[in-house]
């Protein structure tokens, strides 16, 4: 009888242990999906950022390049501000 007993809880544990690995690999799956997508840039704003000098290959690389762009913009205004 107890035999019986802990086979129910062994195999209702189980099946919870499953439950919650499911769970964490379909919120794993959404979390990649939406972090890894291409960003939504259209045609129009690829090519205004291209000619800025903004690469538009990854999300990473767009805050990247946008970085260094400013602080280009932010020296050249200095250096204008110096020679006045």
């Amino acid at each position: 009888m107890f035999r019986a007993l802990n086979n129910r809880k062994a195999f209702a544990s189980f099946i919870g242990l499953l439950l919650s690995i499911v769970i964490v690999v379909f919120v794993a799956y959404m979390v990649f999906k939406v972090y890894l997508a291409k960003p939504s840039v259209d045609q129009q704003t690829q090519k205004t950022l291209s000619e800025q000098g903004i690469s538009t290959s990854s999300p990473k690389t767009i805050l990247d390049s946008t970085r260094a762009t400013l602080k280009g913009i932010e020296k050249q205004t200095q250096q204008r501000e110096d020679s006045f």
